[in-house]
């Protein structure tokens, strides 16, 4: 796991699940909904071929529109 999250916040762990951290509770369980999301949408997209995987300032502006921060 440790090699997982470097320079990450997040990570799947084969056999295990999502996991997640940030400087507060709050901020880590978002970060956990964000990653289960972010999940959701890459097994979606599979069924309709080979998903494009989105660079970090394309997540980045993802996620400032998912929590309201404006694009």
């Amino acid at each position: 796991m440790h090699a997982a999250l470097k320079d990450r916040t997040g990570a799947l762990i084969q056999n295990h699940g999502a996991v997640a951290y940030g400087r507060s509770l709050d901020e880590a369980f978002d970060r956990a909904q964000l990653l289960e999301w972010l999940c959701e949408v890459y097994a979606r997209a599979s069924a309709l071929g080979t998903p494009r995987i989105l660079s970090a300032a394309e997540l980045d502006a993802v996620n400032r529109r998912r929590t309201g921060g404006g694009a």
